[in-house]
This record gives C-alpha cells, sequence and structure tokens, in this order.
C-alpha cells in the first residue's frame, strides 16, 4: 500500500490480512478500525470501524474514493456484497445496505436485540449469517430477509459459513 499506510500486506490461507495506520480526520477513521475487506484482486480495500463510518480505498495509492457516515455508531461486522453494495452491522443489531457507488445508505433492516459482533456471507452470495451479543445465530437471504434464527446460551464471536456454503461454522 506504498508509504502512506507504512505496513505490509501479506497473503495468508487465500485471505488478504492487512494493517494500516488509518487516515485520520473527517472523512476516515479516528477510531479502532472493525473490519478491513480486499477485493477479490486485490486493488481495492472496504474498511469499517467504532466511528460508524465504512470508506473503500485504493490499494495502490492509499487514496480514500468512498467515504460514508452512518448513524449506527460502531461498525461491528462488514461483508462485500458486490462491487457495488456492501453490508455493515451495527452496534445497535441493524443491517445496513450500504451503496458505494452512490456514498449512502441505502436501507436498514432490524436483524438482532443487541450488537452484531459478526457476519459472513457464504461463498455463492446467497445467504448471510449473523451472531448477536443477544446470544443467536441468524440466517438471512442475500436480501436481508430473515430465514432462520438460533439461540444459545453460548457468547458468539465469529461465525462463517463451510467452504461449499452449507454449514454454519
Amino acid at each position: 500500500l506504498g508509504a502512506r499506510f507504512g505496513r505490509q500486506i501479506g497473503l495468508e490461507s487465500c485471505r488478504l490480512i492487512k494493517t494500516f495506520e488509518s487516515e485520520r480526520g473527517a472523512d476516515g477513521h479516528y477510531d479502532v478500525l472493525t473490519d478491513i475487506l480486499p477485493t477479490p484482486q486485490g486493488e481495492r480495500l472496504l474498511t469499517a470501524g467504532y466511528n460508524g463510518r465504512v470508506c473503500e480505498w485504493d490499494a495502490e495509492s492509499g487514496e480514500r474514493l468512498v467515504s460514508i457516515q452512518t448513524d449506527c455508531g460502531k461498525i461491528y461486522g462488514l461483508v462485500r456484497l458486490s462491487n457495488k453494495e456492501a453490508l455493515c452491522a451495527g452496534v445497535d443489531g441493524d443491517l445496513l445496505f450500504i451503496d458505494l457507488q452512490e456514498g449512502i445508505v441505502r436501507r436498514r433492516s432490524p436483524a438482532h436485540r443487541l450488537s452484531i459482533r459478526d457476519m459472513a456471507i457464504c461463498p455463492r452470495g446467497c445467504h448471510l449469517a449473523t451472531i448477536s451479543n443477544d446470544k443467536s445465530v441468524q440466517l438471512f437471504d442475500s436480501g436481508g430477509n430473515p430465514l432462520w434464527r438460533f439461540e444459545t446460551d453460548l457468547s458468539l464471536t465469529a461465525v462463517e459459513f463451510s467452504a461449499d456454503g452449507r454449514s454454519i461454522i
């Protein structure tokens, strides 16, 4: 990412791991980064943070391309639905559908009673799984419509789909 971010990108287990000093100021992140997602080719990065902001960056130059301030407070989860759309999860338990081209929150959908801690999109892109501080796992279709909910006594911290997309792990 060049001298601007000053740290190294590594490819480990087919995932791009990126850490960098975030750009400070009104249009960047001034607090904790909670998620960093590369595009499949690695040319752009999508970031979310505790300041409620979602940003898209050019991975080569470090230039901020999009900066969207949400009204949900801290953002705990982020997934890219397409080159034009992302989905983030706020401290309030809602899912926010972000239009990256327009730079706006397109839609807000209630998902959990408490904050969403993590979320994952299945490899085929047709389902989304979320976990929450309300000790539940929820499955949604790609449009954010709830399909299934499971409550547990466990404190959950991460959610993923199996490689074939048939199981939540």
